[in-house]
């Protein structure tokens, strides 16, 4: 038995950096005010907001040192979290850094978003997270990543732009009513390489590959459910997405 689980398990959790972090709601019953949903969460103007042809609005500013981004657009709206790059060419990959943290700064936005009174009823709703794991190189990546997936089997040494992609679905109790939550999780190891163009020369050149596990969750209740999610049950179900995103990048691809 305690064999069984050993091999069951990862060797060791990776220590997960947040890359972006995404609220959404689909189809929802009113159309918003993109200024005061904004205000209303984070409590002053944005920096900027932008309208492109009528189509979309954005409102972006930072908060808690990260870029918090506000689209809304017919029948989607979004709040994403990003780092805050000061550098024109990053030396290595973008992060908001600890994947926990990022995490409790969406949830953050999640529970002053729900506790509006504007905030409008949903058919669907997701959470989607981007995380990475740096590495040495792309082997120890692999190897990283077979650990976490245990139905696959890869041979490090030989393997190259490896991606695994998987829906592992669970039911949720809403107050008696059970919804399915899809969960959506994409696996590869990513290369991040900054190249500079010489002036007055048509040679590049560039700095040294760094490697990364990269782990894209997609979150979300399910297309198939017709009726409203109020306020209430999507707090409740974005506590619940939060849970199964710790789940999924601590245990791997697991029923």
């Amino acid at each position: 038995m305690s064999n069984q689980a050993e091999a069951s398990a990862p060797v060791a959790t990776p220590a997960w950096q947040a890359e972006s972090l995404r609220l959404t709601g689909l189809l929802p019953n009113t159309e918003p005010d993109t200024m005061a949903l904004w205000k209303g969460v984070v409590g002053e103007d944005p920096d900027a907001f932008s309208t492109r042809r009528g189509f979309e609005q954005k409102a972006e500013g930072p908060i808690e040192d990260k870029l918090l981004t506000l689209a809304v657009r017919p029948q989607r709206i979004d709040w994403s979290l990003s780092p805050i790059v000061q550098e024109e060419l990053p030396s290595s990959f973008p992060s908001l850094g600890p994947f926990q943290g990022g995490l409790e700064s969406i949830r953050t936005v999640a529970e002053r978003w729900t506790s509006l009174e504007m905030c409008p009823s949903f058919q669907r709703i997701a959470m989607g997270a981007v995380l990475l794991f740096p590495v040495t190189d792309r082997v120890a990546g692999y190897r990283v990543v077979q650990d976490l997936l245990p139905a696959v089997r890869l041979e490090p040494e030989n393997s190259f732009d490896f991606s695994y992609q998987i829906n592992r679905p669970r039911p949720v109790d809403l107050w008696g009513q059970t919804i399915r939550v899809n969960r959506l999780s994409k696996w590869s190891v990513a290369k991040f390489q900054v190249s500079r163009i010489l002036l007055g020369s048509p040679r590049t050149v560039s700095g040294e590959p760094q490697f990364a596990c990269r782990l894209e969750l997609d979150i979300s209740t399910d297309q198939d459910f017709q009726g409203e999610l109020t306020r209430q049950q999507m707090r409740t179900l974005f506590n619940q997405f939060a849970e199964f995103a710790i789940e999924i990048s601590k245990q791997g691809d697991r029923p």
